[in-house]
């Protein structure tokens, strides 16, 4: 029953690693590594717009923004496309005063006094 179990005997340890490489290779991703550019985040306040945003967006597994980067990382399902998401992102200015997205989307309570 062990024999069955071991890799083939062969001269080159890649050549019996080539058929798994090769399904592996096949085999469909499980999720998208997507970043986005934002150039026009200040605040705390925009980055807990835009993750809570991106991470209630249907496909979008986790969705992290960095201040200092002005970046999202995204981990996402295969189907989600960086143009979907940017689109997304693109509809909130970040530079209002207030929690009114630039496109027809319902509004999201922020606290009063909030700079974004």
């Amino acid at each position: 029953m062990t024999a069955t179990l071991r890799p083939p005997v062969s001269a080159c340890p890649a050549c019996a690693a080539a058929p798994a490489a090769g399904a592996v290779a096949t085999a469909a991703p499980a999720e998208a590594q997507i970043a986005l550019s934002l150039p026009t985040i200040h605040c705390a306040a925009c980055i807990s717009k835009i993750e809570t945003a991106l991470n209630a967006h249907p496909g979008v597994i986790s969705a992290r923004v960095n201040l200092t980067l002005k970046r999202a990382s995204l981990a996402a399902a295969p189907e989600v496309t960086a143009a979907e998401l940017r689109a997304l992102v693109e509809g909130w200015d970040t530079r209002r005063t207030n929690s009114t997205p630039a496109r027809s989307a319902p509004p999201r309570p922020t606290a009063p006094g909030a700079p974004c």
